[in-house]
């Protein structure tokens, strides 16, 4: 949202327009792995490391 919009409207109605729709829409607000649960190209990603000089 541009910041010239935002503070128009103000971030507590934002927000409060943001929620309904989440809620109206049956949208989990953050949707999260479980932690721990890796899939190859994440296990991939930690195991690259930098060479170290």
């Amino acid at each position: 949202m541009p910041d010239e919009l935002l503070a128009r409207v103000g971030y507590a109605r934002w927000a409060a327009a943001l929620r309904a729709a989440v809620d109206e829409l049956a949208l989990d607000p953050s949707p999260t792995r479980r932690p721990g649960v890796l899939g190859p190209d994440e296990r991939r990603l930690l195991a690259d490391r930098p060479p170290h000089w």
